[in-house]
């Protein structure tokens, strides 16, 4: 017996032994800061975020991940599906060279009752659409003003693409478009939907298992898929959620592992301990409190009109949320601008499925948007680039301040001595090219187009400051100051060895 007793004695401790182990792994890899953006060559980007931030939103402590290469990029705001479930974890850890970030600061928040921001002090009342639309707006402005942009992007993926709906009907004038990724049109309809798709591809296979579970639901009663005696959705969840990433029609194609999920936990260091517990405390909190909303949903009767340019993303395997419901409802809503995005190897993640043709539609989208994505990147450079073409036919370029004002990413003017060679060239031919390049991040525009010179007093006095007259000693009518006026008609992005022409209006 006290052999016996050493035996048992012996496999506690190797079991507490394990267990603190496992905490001491765990504790380590959960700093709640996250790691700064490295480069191909594993050397942190100068001037590029990766940052945990707090901010105070609609009443409450609400924390968020700001990521970018370049502060001077285009904004997004992610909004995270679930309900209740942030997903940077699992973006990071599927993360590869390519990434959204090299051409867009995102910022990934955790909305109220989800990831970080879950406390057990939140009111359940405050659990509403309308509630997490005014935060949705509370950090859009936030971004807005820290980044020192008129308008962000937002992208709202599954429960998200819903919300940020919601949001853009309300507050259109804080976006340059909505991005839907595994958008919701119609929950009920979507979930009959994947419910018949995954009953009868497993009769198809004869998969008894999955018929067992399925046939204990009824998706034509009127409170599918909530289940009443239980007060909310969970028992049906479960099997769905198994069944959609058992066939590959779930969150991934390919699928993953619940040990890969839980992996994704232990490697992040963004979250500490307790808020990687606060995440599972708070998808469960999300989901019963704001899933019931979602069960109301039919983007078909309540919004079919918009006043931001409109993209669906889907993957063509998505029967989370219903590949084909997203198509029907494209085709009827209105917006200034609509596209819609096949992914043919994804399922409900496109993002994390196929990065980067992900990132290329967003590229895309981008460039619809010259006016601020360029407009943006031409404000922060300290220095310009004006070409002209001299009597001999060879181009001549000069450095230059930067414009003195500009319309748009349209009209441009500088200012410049009445000796300059420069005027004798534009004076003989008009077409000209400028060009404004950020060196840090190998990013730049060229404009195409005609420059003028002008010299009547009205444009001189509008245009003048007083810290002119370092350059000239006469003063505004001294004859040395002068007015160059571009006139941009076409124009072409490089950005990270990549490059494409786009249109001026």
């Amino acid at each position: 017996m006290k052999k016996a007793g050493k035996i048992m004695l012996v496999i506690a401790l190797s079991f507490i032994g394990v267990l603190l182990l496992g905490l001491l792994i765990i504790l380590a890899n959960s700093p709640g800061k996250l790691p700064p953006l490295k480069d191909e060559q594993g050397k942190i980007i100068q001037g590029s975020i990766s940052e945990k931030v707090w901010l105070e939103v609609g009443g409450i402590k609400q924390g968020m991940f700001i990521r970018g290469e370049n502060p001077q990029s285009p904004v997004i705001l992610y909004l995270h599906g679930g309900p209740g479930n942030p997903l940077l974890q699992f973006i990071t850890y599927l993360e590869k060279s390519e990434r959204l970030e090299k051409y867009f600061t995102v910022c990934y928040w955790d909305q109220r009752g989800a990831g970080m921001t879950y406390s057990k002090s939140t009111d359940p009342l405050t659990m509403t659409v309308e509630q997490m639309v005014e935060d949705t707006r509370e950090v859009t402005e936030y971004l807005k003003l820290r980044f020192g942009q008129n308008k962000i992007y937002l992208l709202g993926h599954s429960w998200g693409s819903y919300l940020g709906i919601k949001t853009i009907e309300k507050y259109p004038e804080n976006y340059l478009s909505y991005i839907g990724m595994g958008l919701t049109a119609n929950f009920v309809e979507s979930e009959r939907l994947s419910y018949d798709y995954m009953l009868n591809h497993a009769k198809d296979i004869n998969d008894k298992d999955v018929i067992e579970k399925l046939e204990k639901f009824d998706p034509h009663t009127e409170d599918f898929p909530l289940i009443p005696e239980e007060g909310h959705q969970l028992d049906y969840l479960m099997v769905r959620t198994e069944t959609l990433e058992k066939y590959g029609i779930g969150r991934l194609h390919q699928g993953v592992s619940f040990q890969e999920i839980l992996r994704t936990f232990l490697v992040f260091k963004g979250y500490t301990l307790s808020e990687k517990i606060n995440w599972f405390l708070g998808s469960d909190f999300s989901m019963i409190h704001l899933f019931p909303a979602l069960q109301k949903v039919d983007l078909f009767v309540s919004s079919v009109k918009f006043e931001v340019p409109f993209y669906i993303i889907q993957g063509i395997y998505d029967y989370m949320t219903s590949y084909t419901l997203a198509k029907e409802y494209f085709d009827v809503l209105e917006a200034p601008k609509k596209e819609f995005f096949t992914f043919f190897n994804s399922a409900h993640s496109p993002n994390m499925e196929e990065p980067e043709e992900f990132i290329k539609v967003l590229y895309k989208i981008a460039l619809e948007n010259p006016q601020e994505t360029i407009g943006n990147l031409i404000d922060k450079q300290g220095i310009s680039f004006i070409s002209s073409v001299d009597e001999h036919g060879f181009p001549n370029t000069k450095a230059m301040l930067p414009p003195v004002k500009r319309e748009g990413i349209k009209i441009f003017y500088w200012h410049t001595n009445s000796p300059s060679m420069r005027i004798k060239h534009y004076r003989n031919n008009p077409k000209a090219c400028i060009y404004f390049c950020d060196k840090r991040f190998f990013r730049g525009v060229m404009l195409r187009g005609t420059m003028e010179v002008l010299d009547n007093k009205k444009i001189k006095k509008e245009l003048w400051k007083d810290d002119f007259n370092v350059y000239y000693e006469g003063g505004m009518d001294g004859g040395d100051f002068i007015i160059l006026k571009f006139t941009a008609e076409t124009g072409r992005y490089y950005s990270n060895y990549g490059s494409e022409d786009f249109k001026i209006d």
